[in-house]
């Protein structure tokens, strides 16, 4: 017997982009579809597309309607979907994205043939009111089985797998049998949940096909580089978000990937800060050095770092250069950058 799958779409000030997102929804091949939407009282018109297409869309009454009581953010608005969702699986889509007519017929089979907790389809990118696509992430086709399985990949492809939780779909026993859920941050919470969720997965799929369609905007949250001007809480807010995650993984010394791991999230500490020491000017009320040092606390006590089994050599730069006093950071910082022309 097939299982409903949900397609869970938080929405907020997305009246430009929800009719696309909604009708790639509505245009799966499987059958077994809900789709919910989380209106998170944006006040743009967003509603009156959904109210639109669940009238007159052929599959409308696929369409399910949340209403918050107040704007609470993505985070929250995607935890109600996990709680009240009622597919077997669960399939996130963002509000200005598309996915491909057979992502949850392909998704689903890879899944379930292989009993995973999570599947992972690979995806496009566009350029708003452009028609050209490039891969953004292009999977192998792989099941990876056992524990620190699909953790081991990830972490040892840094750059290479999605930090979205977007195009990938989840079991939600799986998914309601663990204590995870979106924090209220702002700012980068999908890295926050997709590196804690694939610490708890038993077997992962991925799969080479594009069935997702990442359609980039100007000014988004996500984007740093389209924007001339920056909010400093901002930075610091994603910043906040992966020192979280380091002092939430120091237990996780024993680990086979533990090295990689320390790369990849150090890695984004590094880019924060070198995205602010090279645009300074954007970046409104300038950041502090004492805030730039604070940005690359490194998670593992020297000790640890010489145990790992990978990444060694480059997790001793990255702590030592924890530890050197901020005007040296940044002196560090920006010849590193210069070099390698970041």
């Amino acid at each position: 017997m097939q299982q409903t799958v949900t397609i869970g779409i938080p929405l907020y000030r997305a009246a430009q982009y929800i009719e696309a997102a909604l009708t790639s929804a509505l245009s799966q091949t499987y059958e077994y579809i809900e789709v919910l939407v989380v209106d998170d009282q944006g006040g743009d018109g967003s509603m009156q597309v959904v109210e639109r297409l669940r009238r007159d869309h052929p599959r409308g009454h696929c369409i399910r309607v949340l209403h918050n009581d107040s704007n609470l953010g993505v985070g929250p608005s995607r935890n109600r979907i996990i709680s009240e969702a009622r597919g077997g699986w669960l399939y996130f889509l963002d509000s200005d994205d598309t996915m491909a007519p057979e992502a949850i017929a392909l998704l689903h089979d890879r899944a379930t043939a292989a009993h995973a907790d999570v599947a992972y389809g690979s995806m496009q990118r566009q350029q708003l009111g452009q028609t050209a696509l490039a891969m953004s992430y292009h999977y192998p086709d792989l099941v990876l089985k056992g524990p620190d399985a699909l953790a081991s990949h990830v972490f040892s492809h840094h750059g290479a797998f999605q930090s979205s939780v977007c195009n990938v779909l989840i079991s939600l026993p799986f998914l309601r049998g663990t204590t995870l859920r979106f924090g209220h941050a702002r700012f980068w919470e999908d890295t926050s949940f997709t590196y804690a969720m694939v610490l708890l997965v038993g077997t992962a799929v991925l799969d080479s096909h594009p069935t997702y369609c990442y359609r980039e905007r100007p000014l988004s949250l996500s984007n740093y580089q389209e924007r001339t001007r920056l909010p400093k809480d901002e930075v610091l807010g994603n910043a906040a978000t992966i020192n979280t995650m380091k002092l939430r993984y120091a237990m996780l010394a024993d680990r086979s990937f533990i090295g990689d791991f320390c790369y990849t999230i150090q890695s984004y500490s590094f880019y924060i800060v070198s995205y602010a020491l090279k645009h300074h000017r954007s970046i409104e009320p300038r950041i502090t050095l004492t805030e730039t040092h604070s940005i690359l606390l490194f998670p593992m006590p020297l000790k640890a770092v010489k145990r790992f089994a990978s990444r060694r050599k480059a997790c001793l730069a990255l702590w030592l250069l924890a530890q050197l006093p901020p005007l040296l950071q940044v002196a560090a910082i920006r010849l590193t950058t210069t070099i390698l022309r970041l």
